[in-house]
């Protein structure tokens, strides 16, 4: 015959499941806190990207000046910073590299600005599609396609 301990899971004991029983019940209020935010995140995704094209509007009419850069700059770390946590891992990918790119210490020439507009336009395009992950072959080919695009408008400088 068994005891009602020897039924429970892993031999626990009753506080023990106590504590596995708390655990579940917060992880399952953090997931909720993490799809409502991810829910949140994709409501504001089309009004975070219009603020990134009004700085790139500002950056095309000011080149020159690093206070344009450095704010278009900040909004796509910002925007990159999020959309690991909430799936959209080309976006991630795509704002990395476009990141990297306005760190360079270079002037912004017209050759320079089309690379920027390369990626913006990509980042736009996944956020249209709504493409979450890596966007499977597409996502692949998008992302492989700016890259070879920029080392071709970069040989070119």
């Amino acid at each position: 015959m068994t005891s009602p301990e020897d039924s429970r899971p892993f031999g626990f004991d009753s506080d023990q499941d106590e504590m596995v029983n708390a655990m579940v019940t917060d992880y399952t209020a953090a997931n909720a806190i993490v799809n409502s935010l991810a829910e949140e995140f994709f409501c504001r995704l089309p009004d975070d990207m219009a603020r990134i094209e009004d700085a790139m509007k500002t950056l095309q009419a000011n080149p020159d000046d690093p206070s344009a850069r450095k704010q278009l700059f900040r909004l796509v770390h910002d925007l990159k910073g999020q959309t690991g946590t909430f799936g959209y891992d080309l976006l991630t990918v795509i704002g990395n590299d476009l990141c990297r790119f306005l760190e360079r210490p270079m002037p912004l020439c017209p050759r320079s600005l089309r690379v920027i507009r390369l990626h913006l336009d990509a980042m736009q395009r996944v956020s249209d599609l709504q493409l979450t992950g890596h966007g499977d072959a597409f996502g692949r080919r998008m992302v492989d396609t700016v890259h070879a695009l920029t080392q071709k408008i970069l040989q070119t400088v």
